[in-house]
């Protein structure tokens, strides 16, 4: 089965996913899992209509999903990264390093 990378931002208003393998196909929402759910209908009807894309795909697929850390600490100011990391188990200087672009 083949995988599919996704990539979800924040902004003031909403969050947006895109895939970097499959151009234009783009969604947004205002939550989280709304924007999941939009690009999974957004992708499933783009490969839907690509022949190319649907020999590629098929009808079954993986979607994998990587968030733009720096976009969510950078509208979200009230998460605290020091709280959050030792909350994830995390060193706080590596989430510091994520969450402003330093390490991806």
């Amino acid at each position: 089965m083949k995988t599919i990378h996704v990539i979800i931002e924040r902004n003031k208003e909403a969050f947006f996913a895109y895939s970097p393998d499959i151009d234009g196909c783009t969604a947004g929402g205002y939550s989280y899992q709304e924007v999941k759910k939009n690009i999974l209908e957004i992708l499933s009807l783009c490969i839907e209509t690509d022949e190319v894309l649907t020999k590629k795909y098929g009808d079954r697929f993986d979607l994998e999903f990587e968030v733009d850390l720096q976009s969510v600490f950078k509208f979200i100011p009230e998460l605290n990264v020091s709280k959050l990391a030792y909350s994830a188990g995390m060193n706080p200087g590596l989430l510091r390093q994520y969450a402003s672009g330093v390490k991806k």
